[in-house]
């Protein structure tokens, strides 16, 4: 859900809880991992991060996930909220991505 401030005139809701997750190519190397702890993702995730843009829910959720962790959250390559983008990416690179499964 979007902050109080950012949507003053309207009043939200939540419809159903929503999880994040990390989203990679068949074969990029983190998915190969026997343990995907989060100290190997924030690793494998520095410079090839697509996410969305700050501020949005789903960007939230992962620095919420690394915040907890006592961990900075990794800076993205990317800043993108279009699904066909980070799709041709994480296709073609090594790159992840922290999104709804949905």
């Amino acid at each position: 859900m979007r902050s109080d401030e950012e949507v003053k005139e309207l009043q939200q809701e939540p419809l159903v809880e929503d999880r994040i997750s990390v989203i990679a190519r068949s074969g990029q190397p983190l998915a190969r991992a026997a343990r995907r702890a989060q100290h190997r993702l924030r690793r494998a995730a520095s410079g090839e991060l697509g996410a969305s843009r700050p501020g949005s829910p789903s960007r939230e959720l992962l620095e919420r996930f690394f915040s907890e962790a006592k961990q900075a959250a990794p800076v993205p390559a990317v800043e993108t909220g279009d699904l066909a983008v980070l799709r041709s990416l994480l296709l073609e690179s090594d790159m992840l991505t922290a999104i709804s499964a949905h």
